[in-house]
């Protein structure tokens, strides 16, 4: 027997939309992009996901990684 629970997917997503703002305030950007991706534009996430984008092509850059830095800003 399955037990409905109201707003279930409403929860997950939320839940989930909190972990990839902890690695976001945390600097792991990829996880945070990959997080935000799965939301499929849940709430901001697709303003996250550019935020995410652009701190990896500014650490490559700064890193000396330019041609990182180039195909991320892309």
């Amino acid at each position: 027997m399955q037990i409905l629970i109201p707003n279930e997917g409403k929860q997950l997503r939320t839940l989930r939309y909190k972990l990839a703002e902890n690695d976001l305030e945390a600097g792991d950007y990829a996880s945070a992009m990959a997080r935000y991706e799965a939301l499929d534009g849940y709430r901001d996430s697709a303003a996250r996901i550019k935020q995410c984008r652009y701190a990896i092509g500014q650490a490559a850059l700064s890193d000396g990684r330019y041609e990182e830095a180039i195909t991320v800003f892309e």
